[in-house]
């Protein structure tokens, strides 16, 4: 009976820690073959270590990286960190992601001012062939999504933290670009001090940029963590 009861846990454990995500469940990119959703790339992942662990990180999000999976965990910093990434993907594509967090209060100090942070992520693809009504060559394209993140987060009580990301993010495809603003909201709650639970609420208030006819609005993203 303890050795059902330790699987049933650890299985549960397990499916939090993958941070699940209803969007994922309904949306499979490649499956509908419709590019995936908008803004996927701040999906994506930031920073080795989150990366390593499966990108379950909503639940612990305690370094920099912090301003892309849960503002509520940049409370937890004590010191100024900076984490960076940069991955060749395929074709002529490259991905990027940049983080720097900045904690107001000292360590020996016990006001809490809480910890801001400031990231940039970058999803670049080129050299797309360009062809006019008679299918002559007339040079290639490239397709860039931006993203620039503003956050904070303090702790609300000694256990709960709460943070928010202001949003800009930017789309160019070839000569259409557009620019849109969106909000996502975090939660951390440490009731031991080597057990947190954590959850993100993104596009909160969603970014809508519209290339030419189409308008691409981002899904809103429930995101649970257990860690």
């Amino acid at each position: 009976m303890v050795r059902l009861l330790l699987i049933s846990f650890s299985a549960l454990v397990l499916l939090f820690s993958f941070n699940l995500s209803p969007v994922y469940a309904m949306e499979l990119g490649w499956a509908r073959e419709d590019g995936g959703k908008p803004g996927a790339y701040l999906s994506w992942g930031a920073g080795a270590r989150s990366l390593s662990m499966g990108r379950a990180f909503a639940g612990l999000a305690d370094d920099a990286s912090a301003t892309y999976w849960n503002p509520a965990g940049l409370a937890q910093l004590q010191q100024k960190e900076l984490t960076s990434l940069y991955s060749i993907l395929w074709e002529d594509t490259s991905y990027s992601f940049l983080s720097y967090a900045h904690p107001l209060s000292t360590y020996q100090s016990r006001a809490n001012y809480g910890t801001i942070g400031a990231a940039v992520v970058n999803l670049r693809s080129t050299g797309f062939e360009k062809t006019d009504d008679l299918n002559r060559d007339i040079g290639t394209a490239s397709d860039t999504e931006t993203a620039g993140i503003i956050s904070y987060g303090r702790k609300v009580t000694g256990n709960l933290m709460a943070g928010i990301n202001l949003k800009i993010v930017n789309q160019h495809i070839d000569k259409y670009s557009d620019t849109a603003y969106g909000v996502d909201i975090g939660l951390l709650y440490k009731p031991y001090r080597r057990c947190s639970m954590g959850m993100n609420l993104r596009n909160l208030i969603p970014p809508s940029l519209k290339l030419k006819n189409s308008t691409d609005r981002f899904p809103l993203e429930l995101r649970f963590g257990l860690a």
